[in-house]
């Protein structure tokens, strides 16, 4: 089974700033093996800019069978 994930980036002062933050943590999750789903913008309860990034890890052949085992 792979997990899905969801992170919130937040930025209190522009969308730009936001925009940059999505952008480095999507060049760091490229390495790091996963599956990005989505990438949504919106604003939090302060009406600051913010988005959600959902994605899952991608198992190797061997990972998955022991997944599968528990």
């Amino acid at each position: 089974m792979n997990p899905y994930k969801v992170e919130v980036i937040s930025s209190p002062w522009s969308a730009k700033s936001l925009a940059g933050k999505v952008e480095e943590r999507l060049n760091e999750l490229d390495f790091e093996n996963v599956d990005i789903i989505s990438v949504s913008f919106g604003t939090n309860a302060s009406m600051g800019p913010s988005a959600f990034i959902a994605y899952r890890k991608i198992l190797s052949e061997e990972e998955q069978l022991e997944s599968d085992l528990l």
